[in-house]
Order: C-alpha cells, then sequence, then structure tokens
C-alpha cells in the first residue's frame, strides 16, 4: 500500500495498492469498515490514489507517470456505457454466461 486518503466528507478511505489497484472502503461506521470498491484497471504499480474535491471521482497515478480518473457514481457510467455499447445482449448470449440467472439487459429492454 501506497497511499491513503479520505473522502471529502470522511465516509470513504481510499488506498493505492502495489498490485496496480486502488481500494476504496466505505467507513462510516470506522468499528467495521466494509469494501466499497476495488478498481483494477490501472495496469501497473499505483502509487497514488486520492478523491476528486468533491468525491466524485478518483485520481490515480503511478510510476509510468499516466494518470487516470474514474468516476464513482454508477448510474452515469452506466449510462455512458450503455449509450456508446454495440449490439445489446441477447437472451442466447446471457443463458451461456449466466446460464439460470434471469434475464435481465444491462442497458435496459433491448426490443
Amino acid at each position: 500500500m501506497y497511499s491513503l486518503h479520505f473522502s471529502p466528507y470522511g465516509d470513504r478511505l481510499t488506498a493505492g495498492v502495489g498490485d496496480g489497484s486502488a481500494w476504496i472502503w466505505d467507513v462510516t461506521r470506522p468499528d467495521s469498515p466494509t469494501t466499497h470498491a476495488v478498481l483494477t484497471a490501472y495496469g501497473s504499480r499505483f502509487y497514488d490514489a486520492t478523491f476528486a474535491h468533491d468525491g466524485a471521482a478518483l485520481v490515480g497515478g503511478g510510476p509510468d507517470r499516466s494518470v487516470r480518473l474514474w468516476q464513482l457514481d454508477p448510474e452515469p457510467v452506466a449510462a455512458t456505457l450503455c449509450s456508446t455499447v454495440g449490439t445489446p445482449v441477447t437472451e442466447d448470449e446471457w443463458e451461456r454466461h449466466l446460464p439460470g440467472v434471469p434475464f435481465r439487459p444491462p442497458c435496459g429492454d433491448t426490443a
């Protein structure tokens, strides 16, 4: 672990980790923190991870001198993904990859 930073509101704690990930914990109950997210899309060691001033994004960097930005609110991220994705998941594909799980299109109705 290379760094620890609290979110602006003190409800989350993030750490840059040497395995290329950033961990975020929910620390609203300091006696029992829970894992909020593990971000693994950096690709190399993660020296520093800190929250943006409003807590809506996480900024990270490492030895390759690149900076990554992750939006932390899942709804706008999902909307962006769904608006830019190619062919939606079909029921056959869903059954092949998630057998026995009821079909629920990830981007709403595909009809």
